[in-house]
């Protein structure tokens, strides 16, 4: 058993304490006062040492001082400036180590902003190390859970501070290995390797499956059973009567259908003979309008019409093209224009550049020191310039050639244009003649077709050919035959209802038979799916059976690791269901939620006593208001208490005895 014991505490600026030492000499000790003297503080900067938390398991919490007058503006906020320091020290298994943290208070100005910051130090033995590693070593000496569940004595059964599933799962690797219950050695068996709550979903899903197939085979069974009730057949119907009204019906319907076919027969003959005289009243109005435009020369008298229009359209679409002879060469006159004024404002510019090129002189002085420069120099700068003057004045002849041969050109398009002109006005005037004669021919024209004398198409020897073959076919179509086929349909739309209504008749005999063959079919599986549910609702009550054993020999084997708590893990229900998914402390059968303060506390300390065994370690621990406890609070761990006492206005530590400390473990003994 490791033993984990609490010496001496060293608070500065921490909380309420200004500067304070409070020693429990690792011993069981009593830290007494009023409220507000720094009780609750004492276990505050334990935790805080160790875990950054308080003790309520807060990581924001008050650590800083603050300003206690209520008339100062600073009201509340925290002290400036302070280092706060908390420092104890640990006799873990005999050797003392030592711990501390600091905080201290860092100040940076950022645009314009003053921003705090408390970085936290750490120290093992006065060894500063990271913080890291700092809590790798306390977490190496005791995990953080295990430490909770060991100093907090309403850590383990508080639902916010350690949720149930997991008070749970701590119980049940205290009971250890659990015995196997007696008598389902069958069941066992049937597992194969696999857990029991495998087994149970297997045999619950395939319950599903047979459940959901009887289900659907008796919606079936229904149907079928109320199609026979709704499908019984006439008194006066005779299976073997029905069946040879239907063959005779039927052979009616095979000649009616003989009849049909040689009617559409002859109708097919019919129609190819109205399609004959469809084209023979085609060719004969063809011939009719050869016969009547072959007198008084049509053909020569249409044919000079079409030549007159198509004459004046093609002197109509000269004239187009010389229109548009005009047009081009108006944009190309207006182009050379164009371009002889941006190449006088050009020459204007090189007039310009040479003149001043002209008025300035070469340089005779240095440009940077003033002196006269040397002859040679000089002249030199004098040929550059008159080399300047030279080429600005070849540039402005190339200009002045472009400007000459422009206007030449433009002058050559003038006269193009003009006879263009010249030439679209005569044209214009030829047209106008040219249409008044072209109508007034037109006009003759059709007076000349409309008074020519019309023939007789039935004197053209061709005509009354084609005329004699029309009647000759028409005299032999003979009479329709759609009234016959109206008749015979009607009669073979009788004979196929009678048929209809026969095949349904018919149909009822069989589909009946076919019905009772399928419900003697379903009846039987019926039967197998309820055996097999039967089966594996047997299989499932055992699973049942199991469970509840299991879970007594589990709830007996972890309330045999307490002295005077117990747990309720399961819940256990009429049709031999149990719910698991519970864990609940009870003292006296009373669930913990309800407990009074004191009996919580009684409670906590035996759970805490459980555990510390099962663990294998003896932690201090902190009684908050262990005055108002009036059960005893028995334990071999250090056990230091904080009682509220409004007599003593400054806090006090009673440590425990040596007499005292015999006197307890001769108790024990």
């Amino acid at each position: 058993m490791s033993r984990i014991r609490l010496g001496k505490i060293e608070f500065e600026h921490f909380q309420g304490f200004t500067q304070k030492t409070v020693d429990f000499q690792y011993r069981k000790a009593i830290a007494r006062g009023k409220n507000g003297t720094g009780k609750t503080s004492i276990a505050d900067g334990v935790y805080w040492v160790l875990y950054d938390k308080n003790s309520e398991g807060d990581t924001k919490f008050g650590i800083r001082p603050v300003y206690t007058d209520e008339n100062s503006p600073k009201f509340c906020e925290p002290i400036r400036g302070l280092i706060v320091m908390v420092k104890f020290d640990l006799c873990i298994d005999g050797r003392v180590t030592v711990f501390k943290k600091e905080q201290r208070e860092v100040v940076k100005e950022i645009n314009d902003r003053t921003i705090y910051s408390y970085p936290n130090k750490y120290w093992i033995d006065d060894f500063a190390m990271p913080e890291n590693k700092y809590k790798k070593a306390i977490e190496d000496i005791v995990p953080t859970d295990i430490f909770k569940m060991l100093t907090d004595p309403d850590y383990f059964n508080n639902e916010k501070k350690f949720k149930w599933p997991e008070r749970r799962e701590v119980l049940r690797d205290m009971s250890g290995d659990i015995p196997e219950p007696a008598g389902h050695d069958d069941l066992k068996a049937k597992l194969k390797g696999h857990s029991l709550d495998d087994y149970k979903k297997v045999l619950t899903d395939s319950k599903k499956l047979y459940e959901d197939e009887q289900h659907d085979n008796g919606v079936l069974i229904s149907d079928k059973r109320k199609y026979l009730k709704d499908n019984v057949p006439n008194a006066d119907d005779d299976e073997v009567t029905l069946r040879a009204k239907r063959e005779n019906a039927q052979e009616d319907v095979v000649k009616l259908d003989k009849e049909i076919q040689i009617l559409r027969g002859k109708e097919k003959e019919r129609q190819d003979s109205y399609k004959q005289i469809n084209e023979i009243n085609e060719k004969l109005l063809h011939r009719e309008n050869i016969v009547k435009n072959q007198s008084g020369m049509v053909d020569s008298l249409n044919d000079e019409r079409a030549s007159l229009e198509q004459n004046h359209a093609d002197r109509t679409q000269g004239l187009v093209k010389l229109q548009n002879l005009i047009q081009q060469g108006k944009s190309a006159i207006e182009s050379a224009e164009n371009q002889i004024a941006a190449s006088l404002v050009t020459l204007a510019d090189i007039k310009d550049e040479y003149k001043k090129a002209k008025d300035k002189p070469a340089d005779e002085k240095c440009f940077n020191c003033g002196q006269k420069l040397p002859a040679e120099q000089i002249a030199d700068a004098e040929n550059k310039r008159q080399t300047a003057l030279g080429n600005i004045e070849a540039r402005g002849n190339r200009v002045k050639a472009q400007i000459a041969d422009t206007k030449a050109k433009k002058a050559a398009l003038q006269d193009e244009l003009n006879k263009i002109i010249a030439e679209e006005k005569t044209l214009v005037e030829e047209l106008k003649a040219d249409k008044a004669a072209k109508d007034k021919r037109i006009a003759e024209i059709a007076e000349e077709i409309k008074n020519r004398p019309q023939a007789k198409p039935e004197d053209d020897e061709e005509w009354r050919h084609l005329a004699a073959e029309r009647q000759k076919i028409n005299d032999s179509l003979g009479e329709p035959v759609s009234e016959q086929l109206e008749k015979i349909q009607a009669d073979r739309d009788a004979k196929t209802e009678v048929i209809a209504g026969l095949d349904k008749a018919l149909a009822r005999f069989d589909t009946n038979q076919e019905t009772k063959d399928r419900l003697t079919e379903l009846d039987g599986k019926e039967k197998k799916l309820a055996q097999l549910i039967a089966d594996v609702n047997a299989e499932l009550d055992e699973i049942k059976q199991y469970k509840v054993a299991q879970s007594r020999l589990i709830e007996a084997a972890v309330n045999g690791k307490f002295d005077h708590v117990t747990w309720r893990l399961f819940e256990y229900f009429q049709n031999g269901d149990l719910n698991d998914q519970m864990c609940v402390c009870l003292l006296d059968g009373k669930p913990y939620p309800g407990l009074s303060k004191g009996e919580k506390a009684f409670a906590n300390n035996d759970v805490q006593n459980t555990l510390s065994d099962y663990y294998g370690v003896e932690l201090f621990r902190f009684l908050e208001d262990a005055g108002e406890i009036t059960l005893p609070i028995e334990t071999e761990s250090q056990l230091i208490k904080l009682e509220a006492v409004r007599s003593i206005n400054e806090l006090e530590v009673m440590v425990e005895k040596d007499s005292e400390v015999a006197e307890r473990k001769a108790n024990v003994a």
